[in-house]
């Protein structure tokens, strides 16, 4: 492949993008399958958890989940031969949102969840002092 294709506009903006490869639409299949299935595992391990790692868990999972079916319709359009939505900036805008999220949660949990962690360890000290 040609990377620097990826540098021109022509390329990402093409409404009538080429089909992709097997092995590439295998690739994208296993990824997108892959966070469907982390999200729901997350979401079953956050039942059992404290309430401050329960949040945290459900902000992953919900990350992963909307990412991953959201990368199955991209599919799903390159499939069905829609071209505007199966243009290739629709996949360069999923990538900078998975970035995004990326980041807040990276973000979340070294400056949000030790405080609130904390704070939960706190009350539940006071409350072991408490009638």
């Amino acid at each position: 492949m040609d990377f620097t294709k990826l540098l021109k506009l022509k390329y990402w903006f093409d409404v009538q993008p080429l089909l992709i490869h097997a092995l590439q639409r295998w690739i994208l299949i296993a990824i997108f399958s892959l966070l469907i299935i982390a999200g729901i595992v997350l979401i079953l391990i956050a039942m059992k958890k404290d309430k401050i790692l329960k949040i945290a868990l459900n902000k992953i999972s919900k990350a992963v989940l909307i990412m991953g079916l959201s990368g199955w319709l991209l599919l799903f359009f390159r499939w069905a031969g829609v071209y505007f939505l199966s243009a290739r900036f629709w996949l360069g805008l999923w990538l900078i949102g998975l970035i995004i999220w990326a980041w807040r949660l990276i973000h979340y949990f070294k400056k949000i969840y030790p405080v609130k962690k904390q704070e939960l360890i706190k009350q539940r000290q006071l409350k072991k002092y408490l009638p």
